[in-house]
């Protein structure tokens, strides 16, 4: 769904709806390109912190993780 015009693919309502959403993308590929990496170097770890020189870092989790944290944020 689009947010207020917002070319994004999901607004996620994380800490509520009276709150402003999580403006998120989406992406799948059919053979995983370029995310095949990120898998191996996520491992067995919960979150995966990712930076590149002058850069804002970024967090990568599996989908179990992120519904442990939305379940307990979730008013």
């Amino acid at each position: 769904m689009r947010y207020r015009g917002h070319g994004a693919d999901v607004d996620v309502y994380a800490l509520g709806r009276e709150e402003c959403p999580l403006v998120s993308e989406c992406k799948s590929r059919k053979a995983g390109g370029g995310f095949v990496q990120l898998e191996r170097w996520l491992g067995e770890n919960d979150l995966l912190f990712l930076r590149r020189d002058h850069a804002e870092p970024l967090v990568l989790l599996p989908w179990r993780v992120w519904a442990r944290l939305l379940a307990k944020v979730r008013p």
